[in-house]
């Protein structure tokens, strides 16, 4: 009788490339035969996942496996999405425990696995992420956007702006009412990428401060080219959040640099803390406000 053997390449390969997963109809196509199949199981080298989906050995996936654990047992055209596809995508971190799954026409539900069945998938709408069948960027975006509130989705938004992953013509076919907000016709309005430059942003809102730009890009006389937290070009007044990624020498001494450079083409800094964020936002959003006033008063 047939086993599990680690001479057989071709089933070496499905499962190393399949983050330690294998389906039933896999197996009878490597020669698996139903007495093989059945003792592998027994023996417990086949660890039962979904129907008709197994894990090799053990059932300490990563969770890449359990993702595409899900995708296969939901059948052909399945594809990761919501919640699971963002984190997959590195769009937004999920500690869900039930797995997404869009799926394009009615199938059975099983446990761990949430099935969504939209009106529309475009042939662009699935991709193939690190082996396991995904929603576009876009199309989580239009997926998360019923389901996100709307500080939480615009960090999604600004990723996706920020790594270029935004498919403009796809998003206009989506009829989003909160995504049309964001993007308030085409014209940029203000997204953040953390819950600390969220803060900020509601801070400055409800001080009635002229609306800036969220993580803009701008390029320096040197030719440095810097993303900054927080613009108000007008004024020439930068406000940067230093948040964990800023603790190590390297990053407090390039933050300086950063300054520097930009005093030299006109721009005043303003840095901000987490601690400062929690504690004594009212205060930091006051010095902003007299510094914005002082500046466009001396332009």
């Amino acid at each position: 009788m047939r086993d599990f053997s680690g001479d057989d390449q071709r089933f070496c390969n499905t499962v190393e490339q399949q983050w330690g997963v294998i389906t039933l109809a896999q197996l009878r196509a490597l020669g698996w035969g139903e007495g093989a199949i059945r003792h592998a199981i027994a023996r417990r080298r086949l660890l039962r996942l979904h129907r008709g989906v197994y894990a090799v050995g053990h059932r300490r996936l990563h969770k890449q496996g359990r993702w595409l654990a899900a995708v296969l047992t939901s059948g052909e055209g399945a594809a990761l999405s919501f919640a699971a596809a963002a984190d997959h995508l590195d769009l937004r971190t999920s500690g869900a425990r039930v797995v997404d799954v869009t799926v394009p026409c009615s199938r059975r539900a099983q446990p761990g696995i949430r099935l969504h069945r939209p009106r529309v998938i475009e042939p662009g709408d699935v991709r193939t992420h690190e082996g396991i069948p995904t929603t576009s960027p876009t199309r989580t975006l239009i997926d998360l956007a019923t389901v996100l509130p709307m500080p939480a989705l615009e960090r999604v938004v600004a990723e996706v702006e920020h790594r270029g992953l935004l498919d403009a013509d796809r998003l206009g076919r989506a009829r989003s009412r909160k995504l049309d907000a964001i993007f308030d016709g085409g014209r940029r309005r203000a997204r953040t990428r953390s819950q600390d430059e969220a803060r900020v942003l509601r801070a400055i809102r409800s001080a009635g401060l002229p609306e800036p730009e969220m993580n803009a890009w701008m390029t320096h006389g040197g030719g440095e080219e810097w993303q900054v937290d927080v613009l108000f070009h007008d004024a020439r007044v930068i406000i940067e959040v230093d948040d964990d990624r800023h603790r190590t020498r390297h990053a407090f001494e390039l933050d300086r640099h950063k300054d520097a450079v930009r005093q030299a083409a006109g721009f005043r800094t303003l840095r901000v803390t987490r601690r400062q964020i929690r504690e004594d936002l009212p205060r930091f959003v006051a010095l902003v406000a007299r510094t914005l006033d002082t500046a466009l008063r001396n332009r």
